[in-house]
């Protein structure tokens, strides 16, 4: 059997306002941290900011030592051949072992998906930071 594989993930809990999450990762990025992949979850007052990070116990120091509360925990990485089919089947395979999954995200990818309340007031803010915003389509083609 091969023995346990899995990578640390770093969880921040964050006040559900606006520059707070940006503010954790300029302290990431001060401390030449690399983000390899990230989720935001939110409630109405706070949210959860999980990090996949290229050195975790340094990025839990440098975000303890700035007031930040930051979990370690292992998560389960698995690469995945961008095909229909393969998300379900990894997906089925640990149901029927009667694992729960509590959640997913993708890592490694210069597409970020950004959920927002107001969609419209987004797009210009985004352009002004230098992005380019894809549709559907652009994403699709990219990755084919």
């Amino acid at each position: 059997m091969e023995p346990t594989k899995h990578v640390v993930q770093i969880s921040v809990f964050i006040e559900n306002r606006p520059g707070r999450a940006a503010t954790v990762c300029e302290l990431l990025e001060e401390a030449r941290i690399n983000v390899r992949g990230f989720m935001i979850s939110d409630t109405n007052d706070y949210g959860i900011l999980r990090l996949v990070v290229d050195q975790p116990e340094r990025a839990a120091e440098v975000l303890s030592a700035a007031g930040f509360t930051a979990k370690s925990k292992p998560v389960l990485v698995a690469r995945l051949v961008d095909r229909p089919g393969n998300l379900s089947k990894l997906l089925r395979h640990l149901a029927e072992a009667h694992i729960d999954v509590t959640y997913t995200y993708s890592l490694i990818s210069t597409f970020v998906a950004i959920s927002v309340r107001d969609i419209e007031s987004a797009w210009q803010p985004a352009l002004d930071a230098g992005v380019e915003l894809v549709t559907l389509d652009e994403l699709v083609s990219e990755l084919d």
